[in-house]
């Protein structure tokens, strides 16, 4: 196995700069209820088991009242700067709206979960043919899934001699 140290950030960027010209995100023909569905699975409300009022519930009923707000906003924004400030904010009132809808103050969704499910919101709208905004991809905060960690994992095993599998069924060895 070869360790390949790139002599400067020009260097990584000339050496991996190829290697998003195949990647594509897959557009589905989503629409907002989808979207809404699609966007945060049962893995991520499983950490709010102890909740009386169901997570998803709580998501859900959220992003129906509140996309068509963040779709307009969403084809306004012009910079990472607008795009950071918007996610904030959308975190402080996903959480306030949270916080309005459980009795219990243990039950508070805290801003690493909040952000993380406004992230997943706007990335299934970006695979969606109906709402998705080229300029935004930029911007984009990211968490690793399939569609993310494939390019991560064709670059390494191009460059070295490591050959990576990706194994999308948890329950495979």
């Amino acid at each position: 196995m070869s360790i390949i140290i790139f002599k400067s950030q020009e260097d990584a960027i000339k050496r991996l700069k190829h290697f998003n010209k195949n990647f594509r995100i897959p557009l589905k023909d989503y629409g907002k209820e989808d979207i809404i569905k699609n966007s945060v699975t049962s893995n991520i409300f499983r950490a709010f088991h102890l909740t009386k009022i169901k997570p998803s519930q709580i998501y859900r009923n959220w992003s129906s009242e509140n996309f068509e707000k963040i779709e307009r906003k969403l084809k306004s924004i012009k910079n990472l700067k607008d795009y950071e400030k918007y996610l904030f904010s959308l975190s402080e009132n996903f959480i306030l709206y949270w916080k309005n809808q459980v009795e219990n103050p243990n039950e508070n969704i805290t801003y690493g979960p909040a952000i993380k499910m406004i992230n997943l919101l706007i990335k299934v709208m970006q695979e969606s043919r109906n709402y998705h905004n080229q300029k935004l991809l930029p911007f984009m905060h990211i968490p690793f899934d399939i569609y993310s960690l494939l390019p991560l994992k064709e670059i390494i095993n191009n460059l070295t001699d490591i050959d990576y599998k990706l194994v999308t069924d948890l329950t495979q060895n």
